[in-house]
C-alpha cells in the first residue's frame, strides 16, 4: 500500500477569490465521476482491469469535509458528501477506511479541479497525498484524468 503519513506541505496563502465552494467542488467531483462512467465503454482493457473491482474511495477537501463515492461492477457510485472524520473509522488502523483516499487542502483542490494546478504537480509537491494500493493508483489516473475531446 502506498501510504505516506507526513502532512501535505503548507500551501502559500490562497486567494480566497480563486478558491471554489464546496457546492462548486462537489459539482465538478460529481462530473469527473460521470466522465469516468462514460469512458469505460470506450476502452476495452481498462474495462476489463477494473471488472469485479470493489473499491470506497474518498476525496478529502481539508480536515472537515469528504466526498464518498464506490466503484462496483465497473461503475462509480454517485458522490456523497461527509462530515470528517468518517464515523467508525480508527485512524490509526491501516485496514479500516476507504480503499483509496485523495488529501487535498481547499486551495490545492480547487486547483486542480479548476485546471490551474495538474495533480502530478500537486502530488509532485506534496500538496496533494494519496492512499492506495499500487493497481489503485490506474483507476485515481482516470478520474482525475483530464476528458477527452
Amino acid at each position: 500500500m502506498v501510504n505516506d503519513d507526513t502532512a501535505p506541505a503548507a500551501a502559500p496563502a490562497a486567494d480566497p477569490a480563486n478558491l471554489l465552494s464546496m457546492d462548486t467542488i462537489e459539482e465538478l467531483i460529481a462530473e469527473k465521476v460521470r466522465l469516468f462512467n462514460e469512458q469505460i465503454p470506450n476502452e476495452p482493457k481498462f474495462a476489463k482491469f477494473i471488472t469485479g473491482m470493489e473499491k470506497e474511495v474518498l476525496i478529502q477537501v481539508g480536515e472537515q469535509v469528504g466526498f464518498t463515492t464506490r466503484l462496483a461492477d465497473s461503475t462509480l457510485e454517485a458522490i456523497t458528501r461527509v462530515a470528517l472524520p468518517l464515523d467508525g473509522v480508527a485512524e490509526d488502523d491501516p485496514e479500516a477506511g476507504p480503499d483509496i483516499t485523495i488529501l487535498a487542502d481547499h486551495a490545492t483542490m480547487s486547483g486542480m479541479l479548476a485546471g490551474t494546478l495538474k495533480p502530478i504537480k500537486a502530488y509532485a509537491t506534496k500538496k496533494l497525498k494519496v492512499k492506495a494500493q499500487v493497481k489503485d493508483l490506474l483507476v485515481l489516473k482516470k478520474l482525475l484524468a483530464k476528458p477527452k475531446d
